[in-house]
Parts: structure tokens; sequence; C-alpha cells
């Protein structure tokens, strides 16, 4: 049994959300951004130390 796709959004609701998601849409950006550079910043941070790890054992 495939679900069912959710009806679309009244055209009232439709209207007062456009703004919203215009306006959110350079801040969801910035936001998505800044993640992905903190997880590359992070993964950068663990592999330089575990190639030191590694040279230790070594």
């Amino acid at each position: 049994m495939i679900p069912a796709p959710p009806p679309p959004p009244p055209p009232s609701s439709d209207n007062r959300g456009a703004p919203a998601r215009s306006g959110g849409g350079a801040w969801n950006k910035g936001r998505i951004a800044s993640i992905a550079i903190e997880a590359t910043m992070t993964m950068a941070k663990s592999e330089a130390y575990f190639m030191r790890m590694e040279r230790m054992l070594v």
C-alpha cells in the first residue's frame, strides 16, 4: 500500500506562507552553509587526530 500524498494547502495559507518562505530562504541558506562548514571542520579535526594516532601506532 502506497500512502496517499498530503493534500495541497488551501490558497489562503499559501499566500500567507509565500513571503515567510522567501524571507526564510536566505537565513536557511546561511544556516545550512554554517552547518556544512562546521561539519567539514569537525571532520578535518577528527581526521588529523586519527592520522596522528596512526603515526603513533606505526
